[in-house]
């Protein structure tokens, strides 16, 4: 009785979202990104992470997951093209330990796809990394360290119980100055709210189930990363840094960079430095698991 319909244009909607926004960190290279798209120039976007991004509770799973809502927001407010791309590689039930080792293969596609951006989403699927953290950090150091310097932004979703990791990941975000969303502060406080005094949609209309967002929950997860391209454009986009100075990659890192340079050989690589011996594994596994890639 108390679900009514979703107003997505009022006030109280737009308090909701610019509540996502906790930090712009440097913009540097989410702006140099903006500007590649605007000028026209090949731009591409990437989205990693756990089932969320792959995108379930969206129903259809490709066109209304939050990843592709999101890039479809970036690519109508700056491009006027078919310059901006988009890459989708989520994996439901996987943590950043598998992120780290399937990197190079699901993001840049074997290095032939150099993205711009890349939106990182671990914040429900890292509990059980028994490196409490150095999986994630690696991952993100191994993004900022790409010869293209993409922008890397940290996106916190969460579960209907309203937990999350974020406590433990925003530490790092800060350490290396990057742009963070929260989906967790933005949308928990107001399910306590009454209707009519700043609560917009119930949990009930925001989850599909207890782990995933409905088709109104990513669309508010959509529209949170929006909110930071904004906030980005209005940024110095030097963070800290004194004018005329690059972003530099802090050598330290907070929790662990153990594995960030680690590579993922199977039976497709060409190594000279491995050889790979099956064993009695001689076959190929064809329906272990089947994943929606992109749009």
């Amino acid at each position: 009785d108390e679900e009514g319909e979703i107003d997505f244009s009022c006030e109280d909607y737009k308090n909701i979202i610019a509540s996502s926004f906790l930090s712009a960190g440097d913009t540097t290279r989410l702006k140099r990104a903006i500007d590649c798209a605007r000028n026209g120039r090949e731009t591409c976007i990437a989205y990693i992470g756990g089932s969320i991004t792959q995108g379930a509770g969206a129903v259809p799973i490709h066109t209304e997951c939050y990843a592709f809502q999101s890039f479809c927001k970036f690519k109508e407010k700056y491009s006027n093209g078919n310059n901006v791309h988009f890459i989708k590689a989520g994996v439901g039930g996987t943590p950043s330990e598998l992120g780290i080792i399937r990197f190079e293969r699901d993001v840049l596609r074997d290095y032939t796809v150099e993205p711009d951006i890349i939106v990182i989403e671990f914040a429900v699927n890292d509990e059980g990394d028994e490196t409490k953290g150095i999986f994630y950090e690696s991952l993100i150091r191994k993004a900022l360290k790409l010869p293209n310097q993409p922008a890397v932004i940290l996106l916190f979703s969460v579960f209907a119980n309203d937990w999350n990791l974020q406590e433990r990941m925003i530490p790092v975000g800060q350490h290396y100055n990057l742009p963070m969303v929260s989906i967790k502060n933005a949308v928990t406080p107001q399910f306590y709210k009454k209707d009519g005094k700043g609560r917009v949609f119930t949990k009930n209309q925001f989850f599909y189930d207890i782990y995933h967002p409905s088709n109104v929950g990513h669309r508010v997860m959509a529209d949170c990363p929006s909110y930071l391209f904004a906030q980005a454009e209005k940024d110095t986009g030097l963070g800290d840094r004194e004018k005329g100075t690059e972003y530099l990659l802090p050598k330290e890192p907070v929790t662990g960079n153990t594995f960030e340079d680690i590579r993922l050989l199977d039976k497709r690589n060409v190594y000279n430095k491995a050889e790979i011996m099956p064993g009695g594994f001689d076959g190929t596994d064809t329906i272990l698991q089947c994943v929606e890639m992109d749009d």
